[in-house]
């Protein structure tokens, strides 16, 4: 949904906006965003040396909204199995071909997931505001930290946030459990989000003015303006 709602106002310049869903096992992007299409991942994974532009753009389904995507293998692969130097060359190929590229990664971390991470721009970690899925998340925090990712790079999305006053845990609690800034959240709004999988549709088509769409918004231009940074960086 976020790639979506980031290709979608890329479009309007000309820059175009690229998910790969990497969850070889159970990577579910397409069907949430209601495409299918007989060429997947395992097409490029297969291909070895004959990846090219060519080949990436055949495999890539363009949604309403511009953005392109590489769906999951359509069948179950060893997480194993995956040539890492095969993925990396994929990404390679498709920072040549796209303006910005969203990685959906697997739940079990793999020394190919952890390098495609130690090679981008921004780590989005999500989880929710309880004791268990927090401790989970400090424990992942640790791990990108010992791996020598910066903690800059690292942004958390609380998910599912109830919008009240009186919340058992809040941003700030968190943030003080993780020892991690939470300036990012979706707010809880399990009826239209759960509407908008079923029928396969993006959630602003069905509520465009809704805080989860406001949400989302955030963590598009949280993107933007770290590009727009390295920009400027390399520049100058």
């Amino acid at each position: 949904q976020v790639a979506s709602l980031h290709a979608q106002s890329a479009k309007q310049s000309g820059s175009e906006v690229c998910l790969f869903d990497f969850d070889i096992q159970f990577g579910n992007a397409g069907t949430f965003l209601g495409i299918s299409s007989p060429l997947t991942l395992a097409d490029l994974l297969n291909a070895g040396n004959r990846v090219d532009n060519e080949l990436l753009r055949t495999v890539t389904l363009e949604t309403s909204t511009g953005l392109r995507v590489v769906t999951a293998p359509a069948e179950i692969m060893p997480i194993e199995a995956v040539n890492p130097d095969q993925i990396f060359r994929i990404i390679e190929l498709a920072q040549r071909s796209f303006d910005t590229i969203y990685l959906d990664l697997p739940g079990n971390w793999t020394n190919w997931s952890m390098s495609l991470v130690a090679r981008s721009q921004l780590v989005f970690l999500v989880c929710e505001l309880t004791i268990a899925s927090l401790r989970q998340a400090r424990r992942q925090i640790a791990l990108l930290r010992d791996q020598g990712i910066d903690p800059s790079r690292i942004h958390v999305v609380a998910n599912r946030v109830e919008k009240k006053f009186f919340r058992a845990i809040g941003l700030e609690d968190a943030a003080a459990a993780l020892d991690h800034p939470v300036r990012l959240s979706i707010a809880n709004d399990f009826p239209l989000v759960s509407s908008a999988l079923d029928q396969g549709v993006l959630i602003q088509e069905l509520k465009a003015r809704s805080r989860i769409c406001k949400d989302m918004q955030d963590i598009v231009d949280c993107c933007v303006q770290a590009a727009e940074a390295e920009r400027q960086a390399e520049k100058g």
